[in-house]
């Protein structure tokens, strides 16, 4: 699967750098949306307790993690997780397959490691992109110490590695203009 990755540290702005590339993409007029789901980044200055995530076509956001305990929610390590959400990505997310050119996916991690979050989709990107051939560009967010561990087991090819810790403006520039 062809992946522009953005990478960088835990909270170093990837969610952030990603939206504004995504922007910036669209603003080429392409005639095509970007699919995908992004997370919504907390406001200045509070402390985030929750997250959020946003399918990218119809603006809905949902409750992806919390700190704060949830009754019947997994929880890993500080985090509560809301299954219903990830069951509803996973579903947005092969439903996009066709209706774009990209497709984003915020973030890749330890879960999806572990064969949770994203997993479902992703394996079946892939099992379509082996079959078929024919799945959007994926643009997903790795935190930088997981970026190998995900390329092999997701299949990627990535074709652009941006990172969140060098100018901003240097990463869009190599790839937007």
């Amino acid at each position: 699967m062809l992946a522009l990755i953005i990478t960088g540290d835990k909270h170093s702005g990837k969610s952030s750098f990603t939206k504004i590339l995504c922007s910036r993409i669209l603003g080429l007029e392409l005639g095509t949306p970007i699919c995908g789901l992004i997370q919504v980044p907390p406001l200045a200055g509070e402390e985030q307790k929750e997250w959020y995530l946003c399918d990218m076509v119809s603006g809905e956001e949902r409750l992806l993690l919390t700190t704060i305990e949830r009754e019947g929610w997994p929880q890993r390590g500080r985090f509560w997780i809301n299954q219903a959400t990830f069951e509803w990505a996973n579903e947005r997310l092969l439903d996009s397959i066709g209706k774009s050119v990209f497709l984003v996916i915020d973030e890749i991690g330890p879960l999806e490691l572990e064969g949770g979050g994203y997993h479902e989709a992703l394996s079946e990107l892939r099992r379509i992109d082996e079959a078929e051939g024919d799945i959007p560009i994926l643009i997903v967010v790795v935190r930088r110490e997981l970026v190998d561990a995900v390329i092999e087991r997701y299949s990627l090819e990535w074709t652009k590695m941006l990172d969140t810790s060098r100018p901003w403006e240097e990463e869009f520039g190599e790839f937007v203009y």
